[in-house]
């Protein structure tokens, strides 16, 4: 009875509080509205102010499109006599006093912090929990039993964090703010500044850590969070899983991507064999690139030979030497170097063709006029000799181009490599080309670094004259309601842009004639019209507008998951996105699964050039996930390939043992597995169901579960779990990685393991996986 109550009082605050939520929508449509029928308005000010309107309401109504069931997560009773209602976004009544406070909020800190030896003023806190859109349950803890009983503040509930661990998976992340547990909480709002480590094993919610706090420094930094913060996440998969928890949290601004999508933008199609992996991610390439580059800068050792008319032109060796050397000095990236050469060339050219002239004239072939009213260089020089020697001297070179042709290439990479690399790196690196032309994502890494080096290709700039941008209805009116008609005919004129306006035409289609706009207009209303058009063209230019890919952004905060499986060569393609050096690195140093992979923290941070000082590290020790007895056997294995390592401790348990099959050396084809799935069923019900195979097995049919590899299931989360041929899976990969995959995959499950076998594993899995039956007869 005493439950019944105060259910029903919360769900009376609830309705309350919710109410005002679909007021404050209200207001930010009308809001909205009322900038959209300025829509007809010709005044230039008016529209950008409108466009402004529209999207401050347009995040404004993102951020209330929460529905009911999700408001509220909480309620604090402090010794002062106060109630605080914690949420996942703050609403204030219509006198602006809160009805609930942001669970970002410093006020809200205490719901996730208070300890009994530290309550932090709270009397009593209290976990909302739901099923099905309903409040169904209540659960408190007292932390001043005295203050408790004279505020009349009654007990009732059982665990909310048990409840949420308990349910089944749903294939989607769900975002935690009812459970963040205090040991989560302080890494969460530790300031942004610096680097953020978060070493955690399996199931101690370091993926969710990362990404709520990606949205408490949203909101708690917003002004030092410039733009975005960005979300590396190790595979597509994994980002498809988690990408509803930042927008559940009220936050539109987290950009989500892969180490695939910090490069140039290529497809990635193909895996590099292990041994390929590891040169690719290898910081040494940087120094193979560089010198890829420099190889692609030099002097012909022959000169150069150009006509120009009558006039045979040579450059010597020698000459072009210091000008290959004097453009090294003189730029900063490859390709900006070209305009350099370019101009150093032609005045060596210019000396060669000035010195012919002086000798015709010395000779009385031509006289002093002849001289000095001589075609300029250009016009007479062949110029497809000209492209040709600077293309021979100095070449615009794109990233892709470059490095494939470098890894195409043995004598190119013995010569980059020479010193560097081992023969055998080499011949890993000539052999990872010939596996077709697709790109791995170790290529991407390789190619962000040539880009660095290489810089953008100078394009040539649009002449004068150049056809407008499309613009919308209002914004062309607006135009032309200041453009004069032809002084010839009558008709309107039509305007064509320059650089600047001095260099803006007005053309008439009905007598081709064609005017500067400063002689037609005069300079002030000329200068006037071009800004104008600027203006307008860069607020409601209707053509098609590239969206920003992750890779050309820049962030004020990188928070990366899975971090102990990017590559150093990886990590400085991270680093270039965040030029503050400020990150939130959550990882697991058991669980670095990729060949090449920096593996520990201290290799992460010396691959990203931060300073000691500015690091602060953080341990989550609490296993939420992973019941005790599949982490009992995870844990033998851990100690195998990492004893400096030690697993979580586990919070539950899930009443049954992980079972062990073997078929007797016979294949594990997919009717093993699938009556290891439909074993599995029978203790997970509905719930969700992986098998995790050595790669050669995924293709096999699904036995009506998902069948993933080890290093595609890393970071997910599943009812139950079967582990198909655990030696295949280490011996996919050399050395620990390979243990270490096998350590990912025993620890995907919440519920229930099952590992199959085709023979009992022997060392050194036999005494880590334990005694191994014969599968039931089929």
């Amino acid at each position: 009875m005493l439950r019944d109550d105060e259910l029903r009082v919360e769900r009376a605050y609830l309705d309350a509080a919710y109410d005002r939520v679909l007021a404050m929508r209200g207001s930010a449509e009308g809001m909205a509205g009322t900038a959209r029928r300025l829509t007809e308005t010709r005044n230039v000010q008016a529209m950008f102010e409108r466009d402004s309107a529209i999207a401050h309401a347009g995040h404004r109504l993102a951020a209330l499109d929460i529905a009911k069931e999700r408001l509220l997560v909480g309620r604090l009773d402090l010794a002062d006599g106060s109630c605080l209602y914690v949420g996942r976004l703050a609403v204030a009544d219509e006198h602006g006093d809160p009805l609930v406070v942001d669970w970002r909020a410093p006020a809200a800190e205490p719901f996730y912090r208070a300890l009994p030896h530290d309550p932090m003023g709270v009397v009593r806190r209290r976990h909302f929990r739901w099923r099905q859109g309903e409040l169904v349950g209540l659960d408190d803890e007292v932390f001043d039993v005295t203050a408790a009983g004279e505020a009349g503040l009654h007990l009732v509930g059982e665990g909310a964090l048990m409840a949420a661990l308990d349910a089944p998976r749903t294939g989607r992340m769900q975002d935690v703010v009812a459970t963040i547990q205090a040991e989560q909480d302080v890494v969460i709002r530790r300031p942004r500044a610096g680097v953020t480590v978060v070493q955690g094993a399996p199931g101690t919610g370091k993926t969710a850590v990362a990404l709520h706090r990606a949205a408490y420094l949203l909101y708690a930094e917003r002004a030092r969070v410039a733009g975005a913060v960005l979300f590396v996440g190790p595979s597509s998969t994994f980002l498809r899983y988690v990408e509803d928890v930042v927008p559940s949290l009220g936050e539109d601004r987290v950009v989500l991507a892969t180490p695939a999508d910090l490069g140039p933008p290529v497809a990635v199609s193909k895996v590099d064999p292990p041994a390929a992996a590891a040169v690719k991610g290898d910081l040494r390439m940087v120094d193979v690139l560089a010198r890829a580059v420099r190889a692609h800068e030099r002097a012909p050792r022959v000169g150069i030979e150009l006509w120009a008319g009558r006039f045979r032109l040579v450059v010597a060796h020698d000459d072009l030497a210091a000008i290959v050397v004097t453009a090294r000095r003189r730029s900063t990236t490859h390709n900006a170097g070209r305009a350099l050469v370019e101009r150093l060339l032609l005045r060596a050219l210019e000396a060669a063709y000035r010195n012919g002239l002086e000798r015709d004239h010395r000779i009385g072939r031509i006289g002093a006029e002849g001289v000095r009213y001589a075609p300029p260089l250009i016009d007479v020089v062949d110029r497809g000799a000209l492209a040709q020697a600077l293309h021979a001297m100095w070449p615009l070179l794109r990233p892709e181009g470059l490095v494939r042709r470098l890894l195409a290439s043995p004598r190119r990479l013995a010569t980059a490599g020479r010193d560097i690399l081992t023969p055998d790196e080499l011949d890993a690196l000539h052999a990872s080309s010939e596996d077709g032309d697709g790109w791995s994502e170790a290529d991407v890494a390789l190619l962000d670094e040539a880009d660095l080096l290489l810089g953008p290709v100078p394009t040539r700039p649009e002449r004068a004259g150049r056809r407008r941008r499309s613009l919308d209805h209002v914004a062309e009116r607006i135009l032309e309601e200041r453009l004069p008609d032809c002084p010839r005919c009558g008709r309107p004129l039509e305007y064509l842009p320059g650089e600047a306006s001095g260099s803006d035409r007005l053309d008439c289609r009905e007598c081709k004639a064609t005017y500067a706009t400063t002689t037609l207009m005069g300079d002030p209303a000329a200068n006037e019209l071009h800004g104008v058009y600027e203006e307008l063209a860069h607020q409601f230019d209707e053509g098609d507008v590239p969206a920003v890919r992750p890779a050309d952004a820049r962030y004020g905060h990188v928070v990366v998951d899975e971090a102990q499986d990017l590559s150093p060569m990886q990590w400085r393609a991270v680093a270039r996105r965040c030029l503050t050096q400020s990150f939130t690195l959550a990882g697991d140093e058991a669980q670095a699964v990729r060949a090449g992979a920096a593996a520990t923290w201290d290799g992460i941070l010396g691959a990203l050039g931060v300073a000691a000082g500015s690091v602060a590290r953080h341990e989550l020790t609490v296993n939420y996930r992973t019941p005790a007895e599949v982490m009992e056997l995870a844990a033998r294995l851990l100690e195998q390939y990492a004893p400096h390592l030690h697993p979580a401790r586990s919070v539950r348990t899930a009443g049954v043992g992980p079972r062990r099959f073997h078929t007797g050396g016979r294949p594990l084809g997919a009717a093993y597995i699938a009556d290891a799935v439909a074993d599995i069923r029978r203790d997970v019900g509905a719930g969700l169901v992986a098998v995790v195979t050595p790669e050669q097995l995924v293709a096999d049919g699904n036995g009506g579960a998902e069948h993933l590899t080890a290093v595609d299931a890393k970071g997910l989360e599943f009812d139950g779990v079967v582990v198909a041929d655990p030696e295949a899976i280490v011996r996919e990969s050399p050395g620990a990685t390979g243990m270490a995959r096998l350590y990912v995959a025993l620890t995907r499950a919440t519920t229930s393991l099952t590992i199959l076998a085709p023979t009992p594993p022997g060392p050194p899995l036999e005494d880590a996986l334990g005694p191994f039956e014969p599968a039931p007869a089929r």
